[in-house]
């Protein structure tokens, strides 16, 4: 299949807009580093429901996530209708 920017055309632009966000980040100098320590991915984990904690209508595994039922909620992007992949 496409892959880089042919298949970031390919993909809505809420999407690709993460995508190309995420790319942005990790090509960032700090970020490229922090991106390598597993501390910090941890740490993110850890806190997923404290610091960084956030209202989610459904939190799914990467599983899950493929799980036809799953995309066709989570594809309609309704307001309020957050998930949350977990690690």
């Amino acid at each position: 299949g496409p892959t880089g920017l042919a298949q970031a055309a390919t993909m809505p632009d809420r999407f690709s807009r993460h995508y190309a966000d995420m790319a942005a980040l990790a090509s960032h100098p700090h970020a490229s580093r922090a991106l390598t320590r597993d501390d910090l991915r941890e740490r993110v984990v850890a806190e997923l429901t404290t610091t960084f904690a956030s209202h989610y209508t459904h939190q799914v595994t990467l599983d899950e996530a493929i799980d036809p039922a799953n995309i066709a909620v989570y594809a309609q992007q309704a307001t309020g209708q957050k998930f949350l992949i977990r690690p």
